[in-house]
């Protein structure tokens, strides 16, 4: 049974008025890496491979050459995401998202871009004392995961949308 995606009140509200499309979570246990890769802790054979923006496969690259987000190596599979699978429907308040996709990478690749699927705006509303978006995602990741931005920590990105009949 997938674990079920939970939101803060104002977050909650980013998704319904349709500002946040995409959230973030700590990927427990962290991948270890490993005889020069990352490797999942149970399944020492389902290596992460570095992944081109597009998404392809493209063997193993350091990962100043790609886009710091990882690909299963294996069948691209990213079923071990313990909030389920991409078409997985969830609640969130009276209304019903669905997941649409499903990646990992370090929480400090976040790029501009998602951090305003994730519901941020310099605008928004929040009240975090900083003027710059990414220090205001980096202060709500701390306040919520303390101590996981500085070490990089590994995270579950799952974007979701309306669920389309």
């Amino acid at each position: 049974m997938a674990m079920p995606i939970k939101f803060t009140p104002e977050l909650e509200r980013a998704v319904l008025d349709k500002k946040k499309t995409e959230t973030r979570r700590l990927m427990d246990p962290q991948p270890v890496h490993e005889d020069g890769g990352y490797y999942w802790p149970s399944r020492k054979d389902w290596k992460l491979a570095w992944a081109a923006e597009d998404s392809t496969l493209s063997g193993i690259k350091k990962q100043d050459d790609w886009r710091p987000h990882v690909i299963f190596e294996q069948g691209h599979d990213p079923s071990l995401c313990p909030y389920g699978a991409i078409g997985r429907w969830f609640p969130v308040g009276s209304e019903i998202r669905q997941i649409t996709g499903i990646r990992i990478e370090r929480i400090q690749g976040i790029t501009e871009e998602s951090m305003l699927a994730e519901g941020l705006t310099n605008n928004s509303g929040y009240d975090w004392g900083y003027e710059c978006l990414v220090e205001d995602f980096q202060d709500l990741w701390e306040s919520i995961y303390p101590g996981s931005w500085e070490r990089n920590e590994w995270v579950w990105v799952i974007q979701f949308g309306e669920v389309v009949l």
